[in-house]
């Protein structure tokens, strides 16, 4: 098979702060710690080696064999979750949100890319261990953008009522669509009607498509989890660090001619509970939730 490479400049596609940031242009240099070549992991290493406690990687593992629960897994997923609790251990992530039927083909992509990642590290630095995990996006609530995908030019759509975190969703009604679709679907029919929540069906069919190779699964929508980012979470609630940080990387891109990548509220938190997912606003009594009559107080 014969193949051509393009440059990404020449394919039109791309932003001048992407291609700037992938020839490593001295403009952007001030914007980001180290550009991912192979030899800058040497430093990435040593500095992430010492940003992570024994009891926080306890907790990490701990979490993911109670989500793994039931599932059958692979030698390697075993090996690489164990893994998880050595010092010398590093992960390399993807995330991604939970379209049904894996979704849009760059999903694939994605977990491929931090797989073969992980391999060429471990050639590169054999004395350390490398994992490639896919975070899933269970706490994402755009159910419109995850409901729909398209097979030879035909458009499917998962059809519910349900709200809230997408990854809390039952998959009840999803017999209708998986008698709609052509061809062998029995993997996916084991997914959606073997397991009672969307998260569930998706690490079900990631660890059936990629678990040979190691690919952890895990859902951020995990209480000790979420207990090891309640530093973050107050930093955000009551000292907004987030914002400040995000406005001032905006005024320093714009100073050098570029265009803010991004904007940031107030507070970026979410009041989670089942059917529901809304986000929380600074009051001047404490906090609300939008649009339910939630509030608490600042000790609340």
């Amino acid at each position: 098979m014969q193949s051509e490479k393009i440059p990404f400049d020449a394919t039109g596609a791309f932003s001048s702060f992407f291609l700037d940031y992938i020839h490593q242009k001295d403009s952007l240099k001030p914007f980001y710690h180290r550009f991912p070549s192979r030899d800058q992991f040497n430093e990435q290493l040593n500095e992430k080696a010492a940003a992570y406690s024994a009891s926080s990687r306890q907790t990490l593992v701990a979490a993911l064999h109670r989500q793994y629960d039931g599932y059958n897994l692979p030698e390697q997923v075993i090996k690489n979750l164990n893994a998880l609790a050595q010092p010398g251990t590093f992960t390399v992530t993807t995330g991604h949100q939970l379209n049904i039927f894996t979704g849009p083909l760059y999903f694939i992509y994605k977990i491929i890319t931090v797989i073969n990642t992980c391999r060429q590290l471990k050639d590169a630095y054999p004395q350390h261990h490398f994992v490639p995990v896919y975070w899933m996006a269970s706490e994402d609530h755009d159910y419109e953008e995850i409901k729909s995908f398209r097979l030879d030019g035909k458009k499917y759509t998962w059809e519910t009522k349900q709200q809230g975190a997408v990854g809390r969703f039952h998959t009840k009604d999803f017999n209708k669509l998986l008698n709609e679709v052509p061809g062998n679907t029995e993997l996916f029919r084991k997914a959606y009607t073997q397991h009672e929540t969307l998260a569930g069906a998706v690490r079900y069919y990631v660890n059936e498509l990629f678990g040979e190779d190691g690919l952890i699964v895990i859902d951020g929508d995990d209480h000790a989890l979420k207990q090891l980012f309640i530093p973050v979470m107050e930093q955000d609630l009551f000292h907004h660090i987030t914002q400040q940080q995000v406005n001032d990387t905006n005024a320093a891109l714009e100073a050098s001619g570029y265009k803010a990548q991004v904007y940031c509220r107030e507070i970026n938190f979410f009041y989670l509970d089942n059917q529901l997912r809304s986000r929380i606003e600074k009051t001047d009594s404490g906090f609300a939730v939008v649009d339910t009559p939630l509030t608490f107080s600042n000790d609340e």
